[in-house]
C-alpha cells in the first residue's frame, strides 16, 4: 500500500499550511472577541464595585446591565463559530477538490463521463450540520456546550463582582480588574488560576479547537467517500511540541495494514479527546492509476470491486 501519488503532494502540502495559517487567523478573532468585551466588563464592574453614591438597587441594575452584555459575548462567539467551521471545513477538502478534477479530467479523455467536481459541493456544510448533531461522552451537543459557556460567563462575572462589593476594599479596582483579566484573557497560560472557578475564554477557545478538529473530520471523511480513487485516510499529528499519547498511538496505527496512521475512511477518529490539533489527509491513486483501473473495470467488473462498489453504492445515490 503506497501513499498519495506525489503528483498530490504539492497541493497537500499547501493545504496544510494554508490551514496553520487560517487557524492561527481564527483564533486571533476569538482572542479579540474577548479582549474587546474584558475592557467593557472592567470600566463596568469598576463603575459597580467603586462608584460612591449608588444604592444597592442601582448596583444590581447595573450588574444586570453587564450580564446582559455578558450574554452576547457568546451570541458572537457563536457567529465566529460557525463561521470557523464552515471556513475551515472548506479549507481542509481543498486538496481532495484538486484531486477530484484531475480524476474527472483524465477519465472524461477515456469517454467517461463522471461528475467527480459536483460531489463535493454540500460537503462543508453537511459536515457542520453534523458538528452540531454529534453528542459527546458526556451527553452534551454543540449547542449545549455553548448554553454552558454562556451561563458560566455569567456567573462567574457576577460572583467576581459580589465579592469585591462584599470585600469593600479601596484598591478594589486593581484587584478587580486582575480577576477580570484571568477570566476573560484568551491566553492559555492562565488557565490556572485560584481566583475563580474557570477561565471562560479558555473555554471558548477549547470548544473551538474541539469543534473545528470535529467538522474538518467529517469533511475529510466525506470527501473519502466520494473519492473513486481513496484508498484511506492518514493521520498526522499536530506540530505542537508534544502530542499526547492516544495521538501518537493514531500515528503509527497498522491495524488495517494500509500503513502507519492510515485508516479506512468508516473507521477514522472523529475526536479522540477535547481540544486535539491532530490533522488528516487523503491516502488516494495517481490519477494514471486510476484510468487504468477503471478501464480494467469497464472490461471485467470483477477486476475491480471496489470501483463497482464505488459507483453502485454511493454515485449512483449521490450523482
Amino acid at each position: 500500500m503506497s501513499y498519495t501519488a506525489r503528483e498530490f503532494e504539492s497541493y497537500i502540502k499547501r493545504n496544510r499550511k494554508a490551514f496553520s495559517a487560517l487557524t492561527r487567523r481564527q483564533e486571533r478573532e476569538l482572542g479579540r472577541l474577548y479582549i474587546q468585551f474584558a475592557e467593557i466588563a472592567k470600566l463596568e464592574a469598576d463603575k459597580i464595585v467603586n462608584k460612591a453614591g449608588l444604592t444597592y438597587a442601582s448596583k444590581q441594575k447595573l450588574i444586570r446591565s453587564l450580564l446582559s452584555k455578558a450574554a452576547d459575548l457568546t451570541d458572537d462567539f457563536k457567529g465566529i463559530l460557525d463561521k470557523v467551521l464552515l471556513e475551515a471545513s472548506n479549507l481542509s477538502i481543498e486538496a481532495d477538490r484538486v484531486i477530484m478534477a484531475k480524476y474527472q479530467m483524465r477519465l472524461s479523455g477515456i469517454g467517461v463521463d463522471v461528475d467527480l467536481v459536483g460531489l463535493m459541493q454540500g460537503i462543508p456544510e453537511s459536515s457542520v450540520r453534523l458538528a452540531y448533531k454529534r453528542i459527546w461522552e458526556d451527553g452534551l451537543k454543540l449547542s449545549d456546550r455553548i448554553w454552558v459557556l454562556k451561563r458560566r460567563t455569567s456567573r462567574e462575572l457576577e460572583r467576581i463582582i459580589m465579592e469585591e462589593l462584599a470585600a469593600g476594599r479601596s484598591a478594589s479596582s486593581k484587584v478587580l480588574e486582575a480577576r477580570l483579566n484571568k477570566l476573560l484573557s484568551p491566553d492559555r497560560r492562565l488557565v490556572r488560576t485560584s481566583l475563580h472557578g474557570r477561565n471562560v475564554s479558555f473555554d471558548a477557545a477549547r470548544l473551538l479547537r474541539s469543534e473545528r478538529a470535529v467538522a474538518c473530520r467529517e469533511a475529510d471523511r466525506m470527501s473519502a467517500m466520494a473519492n473513486p480513487g481513496n484508498r484511506g485516510i492518514k493521520w498526522i499529528l499536530s506540530g505542537a511540541e508534544r502530542s499526547c499519547e492516544t495521538c501518537i498511538g493514531l500515528a503509527s496505527d497498522d491495524s488495517y495494514g494500509l500503513g502507519p496512521g492510515i485508516f479506512p475512511v468508516n473507521e477514522l477518529p472523529v475526536s479522540p479527546h477535547p481540544q486535539c490539533m491532530c490533522t488528516t489527509y487523503q491516502i488516494t491513486l495517481s490519477s494514471k492509476q486510476l484510468v487504468n483501473n477503471w478501464q480494467e473495470w469497464m472490461g471485467n467488473k470483477a477486476s475491480h470491486p471496489e470501483i463497482s462498489q464505488w459507483y453502485n453504492n454511493y454515485y449512483r445515490k449521490a450523482a
